[in-house]
């Protein structure tokens, strides 16, 4: 399923690279607490870090002999479509840590070589003006470092997730396997929209929406495939649908 408003910018390894509209929501979104010039820029450092990470993933992927379809870039997090994944365990844990040491990489670099760029201190506009105490590359390095935090946690359609459940295929087969770790990714998405709820942070509320959403969207194609093998039957080879692995990032 491709998502609609999202558009080529430029090709890598064979693939399309696209950006999807929402990207430049971000901005209006985030001058409410930072301004339009720093907000315009921490939408560009987000995207930037998104791509990098996706890129990551996909330069991996096909060293290890698999074809990346596309890439696309969403607001702060992305998506890579490939086609299959490594044949051998230790290639495709490779594969899906990939990205998570993209962001630890970017995090050494701008927090600890941001302190020697001579940036003004970030501050958040509202009832009460804050300073964040750093200036926006070490803000982002710091953002980086929260993506390596999600990304490892051991539920889809996170890359902890994905790698749990590498490991516990061979133990229990790929259907059980993406049952549990899709059961695991809504179980977390429920926490975090209660988090929000609770707190009337209604943006985590849409974020863990879309989060229990994909978690249970591979278990659901999986599922589909399965009860049509039952038949004889099997789903077409869908470029869209088939082998999609989701790399979120908030």
């Amino acid at each position: 399923m491709r998502i609609k408003r999202s558009y080529i910018v430029f090709r890598t390894y064979g693939a399309p690279v696209r950006f999807h509209l929402s990207i430049v929501l971000m901005v209006p979104l985030l001058q409410w607490y930072f301004g339009w010039l720093p907000a315009a820029l921490l939408t560009a450092g987000l995207t930037v870090s998104a791509l990098l990470r996706e890129l990551g993933h996909s330069c991996v992927m096909v060293r290890k002999g698999c074809r990346v379809r596309e890439i696309l870039v969403l607001p702060a997090w992305g998506i890579t479509r490939t086609a299959g994944m490594p044949v051998r365990s230790r290639d495709e844990f490779t594969a899906l840590l990939a990205g998570t040491a993209v962001n630890m990489v970017l995090f050494l670099a701008l927090f600890f070589g941001g302190r020697y760029i001579p940036l003004p201190s970030l501050r958040v506009s509202g009832p009460v003006e804050i300073a964040l105490g750093c200036n926006m590359l070490r803000f982002l390095g710091l953002i980086n470092l929260g993506y390596c935090a999600v990304n490892l946690v051991p539920a889809l359609p996170m890359d902890g997730g994905a790698v749990l459940r590498t490991w516990l295929t061979p133990r229990l087969g790929r259907f059980r396997a993406t049952f549990i770790c899709s059961f695991m990714g809504k179980a977390a998405a429920v926490i975090l929209g209660l988090a929000g709820f609770s707190r009337e942070a209604w943006w985590l509320v849409a974020i863990a929406a879309y989060l229990y959403y994909l978690a249970g969207r591979e278990y659901r194609i999986l599922e589909c495939r399965q009860g049509m093998k039952a038949f004889g039957l099997d789903l077409p080879d869908d470029p869209d649908e088939d082998d999609l692995h989701d790399k979120v990032v908030i």
